[in-house]
């Protein structure tokens, strides 16, 4: 009786509220200790690894067995998955949420050995049961018990979790299986449910698939902004329509205030006919480094085109332009450098529409040295070719037969020609020959001439074959003259003379120095511009001499050459820059053109037609 008041005494000191365990016998009350310490061992032999070396014994900690019952069975549950769990139905978290019980490893095991003794032993199980109530709480159940604590705390930092479990007494020293039950008790999950965190993996994800949104939504607005524009004029975008008879025309610069287009940057020009549509085309670049072209079907009426809005393509660098026509694809080419030293096309497709294209990425050649690119048409076999200058001073020339497919060929390897100077660069075809050329000055100052005939490149070094005079170096021009079947070349000596070079065959070359010849006056040393006018059966020279004045030199078969200052036909305009000169023959009007640029930055043009001698400033009004 006395032994039974004392188990009585030290359960209700540990738990008040919990009922008296039913009174067992003393010696099966030793043998359930004895068999708890032996498990208890048995756990901390397979959960406590051992460095090598070490005695078995001196690495089993044993848990201290107190005196202290197990709580009533009201706090410990058994579910039907047969997990025990310890309740914390009381325990929420700082946003009021329940907590989700916490699982108790050492007595899962006590459980399911009673669920085995339950199938051989229903009886014996229940006596074991009833025993429950006296079993000392082992450690691990302490750690549980503290950790249970431990939940009821706001626990903000992860980190913070591991610190308060690396300071239990055996944490460091239990098992990964015990390390990861930990690593779900209730104060672990409120840490976590505090925090959220997004992966480098779905961030990522999210930028990307926001790019893709704004790229998307990007093409959709250029393509209907494009669809616009084409809508508001029934003609093809860069072909002018025509003013009507009855209207007035007042004239006035290429570009101003009656055109509203923007001023040029005063470098860079560019002229050409588009026979196709009878329309004749001005090129320049504006400060924004947006190429902008004036078009024209009558010389009167003009239609302005962004090439570089209408096209979406990539600024120019403002330094040189190309233009021409491409017979063979019913098509308009402009050619250019962006800022990148990439050659860039804009061309007309077939529905009238300004496209772009990157020849330099489409045939992967060099980059461009920046300053030079010419473009014309080869109608021996229909293709379009574009030459320019590399960083090396070697003279690439991109050629296309179908406008899709384009090759690149380095010329100056392929003849073993000398560096160009990389300043300018010229090209033209001729019909007689049936060849197609691209001349250049060197780094020795002498012009060359790369020419593709019989199937294959050669250079001829001209002014050592005919003791030509040392070029200036900063401009060229050349043209084929039809009528006689001559190739022509012209180019500023180091004394700012006009020297041509002509040609009638493939081999023989003659020169002859036009300034001495009729007496012309210097030129300034930056402009010149050839061509031939079939409508009068000649061939035309422009320069700018020393005073500002542009003057025309002009041959017709079985005459001489003639001068004419054109600047009586340009009184009351400011004078030319000296920068920039093009001029070409408009067959549809039978007229030739001279295009410049004066010191205000405006584009000026003027025409001459059936009468000669008869030149004007052309009248400009935006059609």
């Amino acid at each position: 009786m006395a032994k039974d008041g004392q188990d009585e005494q030290e359960l209700v000191h540990s738990d008040e509220q919990d009922a008296e365990p039913e009174a067992v016998d003393g010696e099966l009350q030793e043998y359930q200790k004895q068999k708890q310490v032996e498990e208890v061992k048995e756990e901390h032999q397979m959960i406590a690894p051992l460095d090598d070396g070490d005695d078995i014994n001196a690495n089993i900690e044993m848990p201290a067995i107190t005196k202290e019952p197990v709580r009533a069975l009201d706090d410990i549950e058994e579910r039907e998955d047969g997990l025990v769990i310890l309740d914390s139905a009381q325990v929420v978290d700082d946003e009021g949420q329940k907590i989700s019980p916490i699982v108790d490893p050492v007595m899962q095991d006590v459980v399911s050995t009673l669920n085995s003794a339950a199938k051989e032993d229903r009886p014996a199980a229940q006596e074991l049961e009833k025993e429950l109530h006296t079993v000392p709480v082992s450690e691990a159940q302490s750690i549980a018990k503290e950790n249970k604590q431990n939940s009821k705390k706001s626990i903000e930092d992860p980190y913070e979790v591991q610190k308060v479990l690396d300071s239990l007494p055996s944490w460091r020293e239990e098992s990964q299986h015990l390390r990861a039950s930990y690593s779900s008790t209730t104060a672990y999950r409120v840490a976590i449910k505090k925090k959220h965190y997004t992966t480098v993996g779905n961030t990522i994800f999210l930028i990307c698939s926001g790019v893709l949104l704004i790229a998307i939504i990007s093409a959709f607005l250029i393509y209907f902004a494009r669809s616009v524009a084409g809508s508001k004029t029934n003609s093809p975008a860069g072909v002018a329509q025509v003013q009507p008879a009855n209207k007035a025309v007042v004239p006035v610069n290429l570009v101003g205030t009656e055109t509203a287009a923007p001023r040029a940057n005063g470098g860079v020009l560019a002229g050409y006919q588009w026979i196709h549509d009878g329309t004749k085309h001005e090129l320049y670049i504006d400060p924004n480094k947006h190429i902008q072209e004036l078009a024209s079907s009558d010389g009167q009426t003009w239609q302005i085109t962004d090439l570089t809005r209408r096209s979406g393509a990539a600024l120019a660098n403002g330094r040189t332009l190309a233009g021409f026509e491409w017979q063979h694809g019913n098509s308009e080419q402009v050619v250019y450098i962006d800022a990148k030293q990439h050659v860039q096309q804009l061309y007309t497709s077939g529905n009238g529409q300004w496209d772009v294209l990157d020849l330099t990425r489409k045939a992967q050649s060099p980059l461009s040295n920046g300053t030079a690119i010419t473009g014309y048409e080869w109608t021996q076999n229909g293709s379009k070719q574009v030459d320019y200058i590399d960083q090396r001073g070697h003279v690439q020339e991109l050629a296309s037969g179908d406008g899709i497919n384009w090759t690149v060929s380095d010329l100056t390897r392929l003849t073993k020609a000398h560096q160009a100077n990389g300043n300018v660069l010229t090209s033209y075809q001729s019909d007689k020959l049936g060849s197609k050329q691209v001349d250049y000055i060197d780094v020795n100052q002498h012009v060359q001439e790369l020419s593709f005939m019989g199937g294959s490149w050669r250079s001829t070094d001209l002014n050592t074959l005919v003791g030509a005079p040392p070029a200036s170096g900063r401009t060229l021009t050349s043209y084929q003259w039809r009528q006689i079947g001559s190739r022509q070349i012209a180019y500023l000596d180091i004394s700012n003379h006009v020297q041509l070079l002509s040609s009638m065959n493939a081999s023989n070359w003659s020169l002859v120095d036009l300034t001495h010849l009729i007496s012309a006056p210097t030129a300034s040393g930056n402009t010149l511009t050839g061509y031939e006018w079939q409508q009068g059966s000649h061939i035309v020279l422009y320069f700018i001499d020393d005073n500002d004045h542009l003057q025309e030199m002009s041959d017709a078969p079985s005459e001489n050459w003639q001068l004419t200052d054109l600047n009586q036909f340009t009184q009351g305009t400011p004078s030319p820059n000296g920068k920039v000169l093009v001029g070409y023959d408009w067959a549809q009007h039978g007229s030739k053109q001279v295009t410049y640029i004066d010191n205000t930055n405006t584009v000026r043009e003027l025409t001459s037609g059936n009468i000669p001698g008869k030149w004007e400033l052309s009248s400009w009004k935006r059609s």
